[in-house]
């Protein structure tokens, strides 16, 4: 980590051993991190940004409409992110199949 008195944002991965599911998912992890009475220490994220802007960090937030919830899902479907592609397990394949039938396609039996 790098020297500083200020809280910061360390990034990890995705190159880290965890279960396949992280890697499925293309994971990345950040922790937040202040060096205090000489040793390194866990923090929350948000305090890296609540004294000043920071010039190292950025981080956003992204809200989506409820409104655009299906059209959200079809673009993240037709790049295979969808609940099998990142869970595989049955439950998951079942929820996709009904997704895509009955919400992304408006096909109602």
């Amino acid at each position: 980590m790098v020297s500083s008195d200020e809280p910061l944002i360390k990034s990890f991965g995705p190159n880290v051993r965890g279960h396949s599911r992280h890697f499925l998912q293309q994971s990345e992890y950040t922790i937040g991190a202040e060096f205090s009475e000489n040793e390194w220490l866990y923090t929350l994220h948000e305090n890296v940004f609540t004294n000043k802007p920071s010039e190292q960090d950025l981080l956003w937030k992204l809200t989506i409409p409820a409104t655009e919830r299906v059209k959200a899902l079809k673009i993240l479907d037709a790049h295979n992110l969808n609940e099998f592609s990142l869970f595989q397990t049955t439950e998951s394949l079942l929820s996709t199949i009904v997704c895509r039938a009955l919400e992304l396609h408006k096909k109602y039996y």
